[in-house]
């Protein structure tokens, strides 16, 4: 092991035996053997030797900027929730295990490493240590200012006051006596005296709840049904209290301290002056606890923790651990000025450092300076300045942005590199009021986002700037007659913007049993779920996991577990059921599809897959790096290769894909990136784009090889440039092309587009297009009007009126020239979202008529009037061959189209994702897209801009695209900004008109920016779309639509599907509905913030179950229950970093999400 560089010397740490003790201790340490006893009945409190005031003490003062912001005191502003604005730095660690980041109000050095966790239903095991750089030092296990999460939840009771630890190091003061307590401001929980005398923390807006007793030690951290983990303590003289086991627990599990499984457990040693410092901690699994996942440390004598060894020590089967090892050193006051890690080497650390990260602070702990350093790379620095007013950042590229920052240490304005201004307002509980965009800067009024709250501080209606609102209703009324089950905190109906109502059901627990669309003349679908009662009987899950959903044609998809983990999923048939197996750390290590095809899995201890083994006895094996990045993968299917490189900030550098003949391009990909991250050139092309960037870090330029950028004006003809601007919001709202061709963005005070025009470099408007979101005068969250002024086949000035269903599903698209009505689709649904019928008339591109389509019970096309041969699907819901065209598919063991009627297809890995070779075209991906193909002497490759959209292609000659809202390709210009033609779709994508020259015909990317592999069928990511099917040819893989094939949630319009396994409101571009996005998540689905602020929490991730997404295997809220959650209560239960700048209209989302989580 490498010398720490502290002065004094580390404890070694032994690798080459499972042990939890060092090869040697301190002065003055002994082994101790830990074993579990009673909760302890002394008080419980805090391990620092003092604490300062919590922002959550009940202070509920003026929430105006203060003028004088002091500096913290300490631990005021330590910790991890949801209305602090924090900056993150990456020093290695996959799956989230490591997380550094510097709260830029109040200049805290926040670090989270995980120790272990294991996965299982409810609130699952789960411990890490955490730092804070204005904690004081403490006795606690883990020393100096270190501390296990365990560790910092408690309560400290008095008899008129109760301080809540959360885990994090923030802590909070309720109020009262007896059994009556009030929560502080900015505190979305309850505390409660139970008759026993133990307490519960819930938290409102999850129903998560931390038990305690009457001590206040830590006993259960369990879900809304009590289901999760129970904690064991070790007594053992002075060190009563002191953690020794934790276990997963709860009715229905099956499983209990004696089954030696799901546990983690420490181990300590003993100092003269010192009970018990933590020495080791385990992930056991199976009842010989084989000693896997073992995280050792080193310290020195004063019990510093000098060093973390992240490695599992070989196991009775020798199997190690992928991972790194890292040392830290402190000042003189404890606090961490490096962090330096080490790749394994073998089976022992390298002796050569791979990353440092070091800090500086100034007097009152502030973080001043985080630099980032790795041997033959430049260092990265951000630095921090701290004023009466608020905190100054300088980026690693010498830009400054600046927080103004309140009392509570919380952002209420920002202004960024290029002094644009955005601003927030707060209530009285640290929710966000209203949030101000960039248009503010110099004084300007700026368009405003508010949000509403109720009585208990549910966020009742958002409403964006231009007026489209969603609403929340929590209690029963004229609104929401039917409201009458769940909690206070629970959404019972909800209202879109559209006008659009949805009532939930509840049962006791809290769980949604049902989800009705209530909406006057709407679709009356009905979404519902039985769920596992308190003893696993039902379907052998643990309480509360969905047994049955029914969707809204009432089939109904059975779902059976094994000591809570899924074991089998079985859909409406014909689909053949899915089963899972797992292994002791409940990982996925087997799945059998529905064609009774089975695939296993191995891991590492971080839980990487290691290889995956096919039915065919195909195997795809990947190798990890130290930090958790992807190193290398390889499929013994073609012998192919991909190697991968990353730099210092863990961005990719390099890939090389190694392929035999006819199976693809090999190709090695480099890139290279400024010290903020941001890419500066890529070779995917086959030659250099190179990128530049304002200093907001939005590209303002995109050069090909050989090409020239002008100092100001147009780029010139052929010039290999196309240049980006941007509005005061950093949305973009023009690219000019060479030649001078350009293509303008108008938007809205939402910052949606309202126009897009396009002219060629001699000024001549050749493509623009119009949307209006108005219906009846009022804001709404949808398009209801394309004015196409000039498209390609279109009349000019011809308005398109969209028609949309109660669930926003578009139902008729009307195409009028004056009062002449030019063309017009119509589509009708089931209540699962099946496409039932499609009505075509006039100029549409195709002919007119309608088709009717029957459906079966696991929303599959069967047959419609347009037949000319039968409808087939094999068992795993993939289809073999469409009724209508009579093309064919087969499939692989690996769920991949292996041919597409006589075309083979060549695949990398799992599914669809990365495609070789299609027929006799090589394709070359890298993770931005489709970056070339290869048919012969035939090449095309296509430039794509940082966030992955396709701008241009090049054939024989670079091309440039116009597109419109969704991204599809709508006009193409040439190299000299000469109009090439365009194109015009129907609204689900099929071609309608198409200009002739060979530059748009020969051009493949096209609608929503995808891939079209033959007419009218797309490559998207997973799968593939068939547009005039408005649906994809296979089942959903992810789980993450309501409807298994439907495409972009029937809903083309608005929404896009680039990865083929969900559907995104591309056009938003960031600054429509970020907050409302959020609201979504914190209103409706129980994910909200347990510190408000919150309001763009991570969302409603319940998604398969809860908005009918009935296949997909493991999704929504299966998928939740296989996956635990922390015990820092802050941070696991929705407490969103860093939303005082989403709420600037930084974040994606939508309005129809509101409705839309129910």
């Amino acid at each position: 092991m490498p010398a720490a560089s502290s002065t004094a010397t580390p404890v070694r740490v032994r690798t080459a035996a499972a042990s939890t003790q060092p090869e040697s201790l301190p002065p003055g340490a002994k082994k101790v053997k830990t074993v579990p006893g009673p909760t302890p009945t002394r008080p419980w409190s805090p391990p620092a030797s003092a604490m300062g005031s919590g922002l959550g003490s009940g202070d509920s003062a003026s929430e105006a900027v203060q003028p004088n912001v002091a500096a913290p005191a300490p631990d005021e502003a330590a910790g991890d929730n949801g209305s602090y604005t924090f900056q993150q730095f990456w020093a290695g660690g996959g799956n989230g295990e490591l997380a550094i980041k510097v709260n830029v109000g109040s200049g805290n050095l926040f670090i989270k490493e995980l120790l272990g966790a294991v996965a299982g239903p409810g609130v699952a095991p789960s411990a890490s240590l955490v730092f804070n750089s204005q904690s004081v030092p403490s006795k606690g296990a883990a020393g100096g200012i270190w501390a296990t999460d365990w560790d910092l939840t408690g309560l400290d009771i008095t008899s008129t006051k109760v301080t809540f630890y959360d885990g994090t190091g923030e802590h909070w003061d309720f109020t009262g006596s007896g059994t009556s307590w009030t929560a502080p401001a900015g505190v979305n929980a309850s505390l409660k005296k139970n008759s026993d005398g133990t307490w519960t923390v819930k938290y409102n807006r999850t129903g998560q709840k931390l038990q305690f007793n009457s001590s206040g030690w830590l006993t259960n951290h369990t879900d809304r049904n009590d289901v999760g983990s129970e904690y064991k303590y070790w007594k053992g003289g002075a060190a009563d209290g002191l953690s020794g086991y934790i276990l997963q627990s709860g009715p229905g599990v099956g499983q209990n301290f004696a089954d030696g499984k799901d546990d983690l457990e420490f181990g300590y040693q003993t100092f003269a002056d010192h009970p018990a410092a933590l020495l080791a901690s385990t992930t056991q699994v199976g009842a010989s606890h084989n000693g896997l996942d073992t995280v050792e440390y080193a310290r020195q004598p004063d019990n510093t923790l000098t060093s973390v060894n992240g490695h599992v020590l070989p196991s009775v089967n020798n199997y190690h651990r992928s991972g790194e090892q890292w040392t830290v050193t402190y000042d003189t006051q404890g606090h961490i000025t490096q962090i330096t890690t080490y790749p394994y080497a073998g089976t022992q650390p390298s002796s050569t450092p791979d990353r440092t990260i070091a800090f500086t602070y100034d007097s009152a702990n502030r973080v001043t300076k985080v630099t980032q350093s790795r041997s033959g790379e430049t260092s990265v620095v951000t630095a921090y300045a701290y004023s009466s007013a608020g905190t100054t950042v300088t980026d690693p590229r010498g830009n400054t942005i600046t927080y103004d920052v309140d009392s509570k240490y919380r952002v209420t304005k920002v202004t960024d590199q290029l002094s644009q201004t955005r601003s927030l307002t707060y209530t009285a509980n640290s929710d966000v009021a209203t949030s101000t965009d960039g248009f503010s800067t110099g004084g300007g009024a700026g368009h405003v986002t508010t949000t509403s709250y109720d009585s208990n501080n549910n966020a009742t209606k958002v409403a964006l700037p231009t007026g489209a609102a969603a609403q929340a209703i929590y209690t029963s009324g004229t609104n929401c007659p039917a409201g009458t089950t769940g909690d206070a905190y629970q959404a019972k109906c909800t209202i879109d913007p559209s006008g659009n109502k949805r009532s939930a059901t509840y049962d006791a627990a809290g769980n949604l049993t049902k989800s009705t669309d209530t909406t006057s003349g709407g679709t009356a679908e009905s979404i519902s779920y039985t769920r596992e009662n308190g003893n696993g009987t039902v379907c052998g899950g643990a309480q509360g996991q969905v047994c049955t959903a029914t969707d809204g044609n009432g089939k109904v998809t059975k779902y059976a577990y094994d000591h809570g983990n899924l074991a089998t999923l079985t859909p409406p048939a014909p689909l053949g059921p899915t089963t899972y197996q797992y292994d002791e750390r409940n990982r996925v290590t087997g799945v059998t599809d529905g064609n009774g095809h089975a695939t296993t899995y191995t891991y590492d201890n971080f839980n990487n897959i290691l290889t995956m083994k096919f039915a065919n006895g195909q195997k795809i094996t990947q190798v990890w790096n130290a930090d958790g990045t992807l190193a290398s993968k390889t499929d013994t299917r073609t012998g192919a290769t991909i190697t991968y490189s990353y730099n210092l900030l863990g961005k990719q550098t390099a890939q090389t894909v190694s392929t035999p003949s006819g199976s693809g391009i090999s190709a090695t990909v480099t890139m290279t990136y400024d010290a903020n991250g941001n890419m500066l050139t890529s070779d995917a092309t086959g030659s250099t784009l190179t990128y530049t960037y304002d200093k907001t870090n939005k590209v303002t330029q995109i050069r090909e090889a050989g090409g020239t950028c002008p100092s100001s004006g147009n780029p010139a003809a052929n010039s290999g440039c196309t240049l980006f601007k941007y509005d005061s919001n950093g949305q973009e709202i023009a690219r000019i092309f060479p030649g001078g061709a350009r293509q303008d963005t108008t938007r809205d005070a939402s910052g949606r587009p309202t126009r897009i025009t396009a002219k060629d470099g001699g000024g001549t408007v050749v493509a623009d297009v119009g949307y209006a979101y108005s219906s009846s005068g009022a804001d709404t969250d949808l398009i209801q009007t394309r004015t196409s002024y000039i498209e390609q086949g279109i009349p000019a000035g011809a308005v398109t009126t969209y028609s949309y269903d109660s669930k926003s599903r578009l139902t008729k698209a009307v195409e009028k020239s004056g009062s002449t009505t030019n063309a017009s689709w119509a589509y009708a649904y089931d209540k699962s979202g099946n496409r039932t019928s499609q009505t075509r008339s006039g100029n549409t591109g195709s002919t007119s008529g309608s088709t009717t389509y029957t459906i079966n019970a696991a929303n599959q096309i069967t047959s419609t009037s347009a037949d000319t041969t039968t409808w087939t699907y094999d068992a795993a819901g993939e289809l073999t061959r469409n009724g209508i065209t009579g093309q064919t598919y087969t499939y692989g063991d690996r769920l991949e189209a292996a041919t597409s009627g006589t075309t083979a297809n060549t695949v990398f890995g799992p599914g669809n994702g990365t495609r070789l070779q299609a027929g006799t075209t090589g394709f070359l991906s890298t993770s931005a897209g489709l970056a070339r193909s290869l048919n012969g002497t035939t090449a095309y490759n296509w430039p794509r801009d940082p966030n992955g959209t396709a701008i241009s292609y090049n054939g024989t000659s670079p091309h440039y695209y116009v597109l419109d809202a969704t991204g599809s390709v709508i006009g193409i210009f040439s190299g000299t900004g000469a109009w090439s033609g365009g194109y015009s779709y129907t609204p689900f994508g099929e071609r309608r008109f198409t200009s002739t020259g060979s530059a748009v015909t020969s051009n493949t990317v096209r609608f929503a920016n995808g891939y079209e592999d033959t007419v009218n069928i797309y490559k998207l990511g997973a799968r593939y779309y068939d547009a005039t099917l408005g649906s994809f040819t296979q089942f959903d893989p992810a789980g993450h639509e309501a409807n298994p094939y439907a495409y972009a949630s029937g809903n083309p319009v608005m929404l896009v599907d680039p990865s083929g396994q969900f559907s995104i409101a591309n056009f938003v571009g960031g600054a429509v509905g970020g907050v409302v996005g959020g609201f979504v998540g914190t209103a409706l689905c129980g994910t909200a913030a347990v510190f408000t602020a919150g309001l763009a929490s991570v969302g409603c991730f319940i998604g398969a179950a809860v908005g009918g997404g009935l296949g997909g295997g493991i999704g929504g809220a299966i998928t939740a229950g296989l996956s635990g959650g922390s015990l820092a209560g802050g941070a696991a239960d929705g407490a969103v970093s860093g939303f005082a700048l989403g709420a600037f209209g930084l974040l994606g989302g939508g309005l129809a999400g509101l409705a839309g989580a129910l």
